[in-house]
């Protein structure tokens, strides 16, 4: 199970990506970094 980080900002913005994202149907999660 391959990961990527995306984004390693602001959680409030990584939502309104999160959000973005799958408005075009992609796979995209937020995780709490370990």
């Amino acid at each position: 199970k391959g990961r990527s980080i995306l984004w390693s900002g602001m959680r409030e913005r990584a939502e309104l990506y999160v959000q973005q994202l799958h408005g075009y149907l992609l796979l995209a999660t937020l995780e709490k970094a370990i």
